[in-house]
């Protein structure tokens, strides 16, 4: 018994180097010495009220700013505001300290006034509901009839093998609502499904019943490893992981 838990350690010390090697992880590591979202002391913590040490970001669009934010271990999904002809993308720069997560997302929409924030709720108006999910999207998109993102399914199945990495981008092939607003002749669908096919990784048996495409694509983010996504509406709708 003893030899065994001396395995143990050893693997997992063999393990944590790894982990510090990677850029991503140093980032993760990082928060937990300073007394971030992974530290065991914040656990019982709210998301939105885990500080973070230092937040700078310069010369950044949204979608830059909020993978800074990503890299503390916030799980975030952005909906892209239109650019309405618009050459640039609105840029801003941020310094914060000793910083909450509700205050930096606070910061960023009020650095780029177009969008509004706010946590993924399985059942809207029920408390205990709420995840650790963010969404960010453009004002009033929630209330707008033909954002794509509004459509809700009676019934979508993503059922076999599938890397999440491309069922995010091919989301309107598995919901049947979207897919008939986005391909009215369904030409591509085989092609398409046969493409996500040749690249099998996990094993996903999805059901979902009157949802939007938003509250879909944050299920699945949710159940396949705190991943993000990002939706653009233009110039053409595309879904793509919030990397």
């Amino acid at each position: 018994m003893r030899w065994f838990r001396k395995f143990g350690e050893l693997r997992e010390r063999e393990m944590l180097f790894k982990a510090v090697a990677h850029p991503f992880i140093r980032v993760s590591l990082l928060v937990v010495l300073c007394g971030g979202p992974f530290s065991p002391n914040v656990m019982a913590q709210d998301m939105l009220d885990l500080k973070v040490p230092k937040y700078e970001v310069r010369d950044v669009t949204i979608e830059e700013a909020l993978r800074v934010l990503r890299g503390w271990g916030i799980q975030i999904c952005l909906e892209k505001a239109p650019q309405h002809g618009e050459r640039e993308d609105v840029r801003f720069s941020i310094n914060l300290r000793d910083s909450t997560v509700r205050e930096i997302l606070n910061a960023l929409v009020s650095a780029d006034r177009r969008y509004a924030w706010e946590r993924y709720q399985r059942y809207p108006g029920v408390p205990t509901s709420s995840t650790n999910l963010v969404n960010v999207f453009p004002l009033k998109a929630k209330e707008d009839p033909s954002n794509l993102m509004n459509i809700r399914t009676k019934k979508a199945v993503i059922r076999g093998f599938y890397a999440p990495e491309y069922v995010i981008p091919y989301i309107h092939y598995f919901i049947p609502e979207l897919a008939s607003k986005l391909h009215p002749g369904g030409a591509a669908m085989s092609m398409i499904v046969g493409g996500i096919g040749g690249r099998m990784k996990l094993q996903m048996n999805f059901e979902f019943e009157d949802m939007t495409v938003r509250e879909i694509l944050n299920e699945i983010a949710l159940r396949t490893g705190g991943r993000g996504w990002i939706y653009e509406a233009e110039p053409t709708p595309r879904w793509r992981v919030f990397e």
